[in-house]
């Protein structure tokens, strides 16, 4: 997405902003999150297993892209990312109006406007 309008007219760019105007984020269904979890804790229990067994190079390039390339906090920090970005359904929010523009799925580039003072969907983008 390089940019969204917002029912109000408002053009939101899909730009960097600083911690300050964050105005974007991922809705997590408790499901998808459990899920993500689940697939996280096996991952780290047989990457724990390898490393005891001392075949953790092998299972490195057997469960990850270049894993065998970084020490193990990168190793971590990258099995987290991706199972956080296997879940939930982007947003960005309107800094006009306060709308939230709500992708309809993660495979599509469709969003609905929902209006937090209205409290129902307002419109389909």
């Amino acid at each position: 997405m390089s940019s969204l309008t917002c029912p109000c007219g408002e053009v939101i760019r899909d730009v960097a902003q600083s911690d300050s105007e964050l105005l974007s984020g991922t809705i997590v269904r408790n499901k998808d999150e459990w899920e993500a979890k689940s697939r996280l804790s096996l991952l780290l229990a047989g990457l724990c297993t390898a490393y005891k067994a001392g075949t953790h190079l092998e299972w490195l390039a057997a469960n990850g892209p270049a894993y065998s390339e970084q020490d193990l906090e990168s190793i971590i920090e990258d099995m987290i990312s991706r199972q956080s970005l296997d879940v939930g359904i982007p947003y960005r929010k309107c800094p006009a109006c306060g709308n939230l523009l709500i992708r309809k799925r993660r495979d599509s580039n469709q969003y609905i406007a929902y209006s937090p003072r209205q409290g129902d969907a307002c419109e389909d983008l």
